[in-house]
């Protein structure tokens, strides 16, 4: 282990679970307090440093802040999507239209296709810098989209399930539950779709080291996901708030979602 990390470790140890610390960082070692330790309730530990030249940010599960890795953690598995894809017709187009709100600028920024050998449709998962890094398949059922139980997110690498859709350089990052609702969102802010409502510190270490100011904003009925998140992660960000939503985001009418976001 390096010496700062053992300085970060040793620190973590003395902290109660659910507790945060700001102090100096051992690797860029400035003259502000620019390092944020947090020992959350399970016993992981997440640390990052905000000072904009340093890139020291990292976490550690177990309950045993000593240990390398949570008992029993295993390796996460990943699995390529391997079928046919093509663009979407006028028709299926429209559908998207119909049901979500989708205009081709929104299919623009989505790159959406449709799985011939599934019948359903893909939407690409990007990473923070626009390279795809996996699929979500979806079909429609009684009118909502949802995430088939045939088929599983199917990922090209180990990298985080979420979706990164980051237009402009807006200071505030939308957390959001679902790919419809980030792309809906992207045309005013920075949007991410977490693709489920779990964020562990892998997820929120990545993000925090994109973005400094977020905005959890999880689906209508997922209010209370969206608390204990910000709860859970806010020592990594600047900023950090709860937005509460009368309606899922990719449901709102574009007026209306408009004047929400902006």
């Amino acid at each position: 282990m390096e010496r700062a990390q053992l300085d970060i470790t040793l620190s973590a140890e003395a902290l109660s679970l659910g507790e945060t610390v700001r102090t100096h960082c051992p690797t860029c070692q400035g003259s502000d307090p620019t390092l944020t330790i947090t020992r959350q309730e399970d016993g992981s530990v997440v640390w990052n440093c905000y000072r904009a030249s340093c890139e020291e940010r990292g976490g550690r599960g177990g309950h045993r802040i000593h240990s390398q890795k949570r008992s029993g953690q295993r390796k996460q598995k990943f699995t390529p999507y391997s079928g046919d894809l093509r663009h979407l017709t006028d028709e299926e187009m429209a559908d998207l239209e119909e049901r979500i709100g989708w205009t081709d600028d929104h299919v623009h920024i989505a790159r959406p296709r449709w799985a011939e050998d599934e019948e359903r449709y893909a939407f690409p998962i990007f990473d923070p810098i626009g390279v795809r890094r996996g699929w979500v398949l979806r079909t429609w059922d009684e009118g909502k989209l949802i995430m088939s139980p045939k088929t599983l997110t199917r990922m090209d690498n180990e990298q985080p399930h979420m979706s990164w859709y980051r237009p402009r350089p807006t200071r505030d990052l939308w957390v959001v539950e679902d790919i419809p609702s980030a792309v809906r969102a992207s045309r005013y802010v920075n949007a991410l779709a977490l693709c489920g409502t779990g964020c562990g510190p892998d997820y929120a270490l990545e993000i925090a080291a994109h973005q400094n100011s977020v905005v959890w904003a999880l689906d209508a009925d997922a209010t209370d996901q969206s608390i204990r998140l910000y709860q859970k992660h806010r020592a990594l960000f600047e900023d950090s708030r709860v937005q509460v939503l009368p309606c899922d985001l990719k449901d709102m009418p574009e007026d209306e979602l408009r004047s929400f976001i902006c």
